[in-house]
């Protein structure tokens, strides 16, 4: 039986083996023989479908693990590793971190440090995300992207609890693009998480859930697509508005202005919640 599974692992091996030396000849042809390449990017389709049954995800990190291990500067065998991994949905392991990190230390680019943001994300390491997703918006040229990138910067500056900061990012997305919802539904978001942290009484408190709806209300009234996702929560935080008594003890009339403190200094409306 020992000698039997030994024999599969090397099996495996020189099939993966004979798969990166296959595939790289075949990436070479398509960006050095332009005429011909339409006809060997379906050559590497057809290689990688003989290949894919042969390595399971488990496999996969066996064999790179070990490679990964000897060390290399090696772009395009990182590449080749980290796109079998993710074309195997296959990400969330330290083979996977470690080829990604070094392919992004030999070859930045802008989606290599928005996918290293979002691994550090899941490893819970906020500091690096933020300055990953630094870099990728620093990287990147696309409008479309970069706004995307922001948004996520938002979201770790927010888990951090750098409120002002993630304001400051969700600001820059929805400036480049301005008909997109989302940072403002991030923004309401914002405003909720820091809440609790926000004044000592039930007016002041309240008052932040008022900026909060101003944006969930901003939010789907540019980007009709996010419609039920705002009503959904200025359905649930209108309920955390001050009461007509907490109003009525601080001297401020439903409808009148009111500026919300904290961090916040945001001007807006006097609601109640009853």
């Amino acid at each position: 039986d020992d000698v039997q599974q030994s024999t599969e692992e090397v099996t495996k091996q020189d099939v993966l083996d004979a798969y990166i030396v296959v595939s790289d000849i075949i990436s070479y042809n398509i960006n050095n023989n332009k005429k011909y390449a339409k006809y060997y990017e379906k050559a590497l389709t057809n290689v990688e479908n003989i290949f894919a049954p042969y390595a399971s995800c488990e496999d996969l990190i066996l064999v790179f693990k070990e490679r990964l291990s000897l060390g290399t500067d090696n772009i395009t065998l990182l590449k080749k590793i980290t796109t079998l991994l993710y074309k195997k949905d296959c990400t969330e392991n330290e083979v996977f971190y470690t080829a990604a990190t070094q392919l992004h230390e030999l070859d930045p680019t802008a989606k290599s440090a928005y996918d290293m943001g979002n691994m550090s994300i899941a490893k819970k390491n906020y500091d690096e995300a933020v300055s990953y997703y630094n870099q990728a918006i620093q990287l990147q040229e696309d409008i479309d992207y970069k706004a995307s990138y922001y948004l996520k910067l938002c979201y770790a500056y927010q888990i951090k609890g750098a409120y002002a900061d993630a304001r400051s990012a969700a600001n820059s997305a929805a400036s480049l693009k301005p008909e997109w919802g989302e940072p403002y539904l991030m923004l309401g978001d914002i405003y909720v998480a820091s809440s609790s942290s926000c004044g000592s009484s039930n007016l002041e408190r309240g008052s932040v859930y008022w900026v909060a709806v101003d944006m969930f209300s901003k939010a789907k009234s540019i980007d009709n697509i996010l419609t039920e996702k705002a009503n959904k929560r200025i359905s649930t935080y209108s309920k955390y508005f001050p009461s007509q008594e907490d109003c009525f003890f601080n001297d401020i009339e439903p409808g009148s202005s009111y500026k919300v403190g904290c961090w916040i200094g945001k001007s807006t409306r006097v609601r109640t919640r009853d």
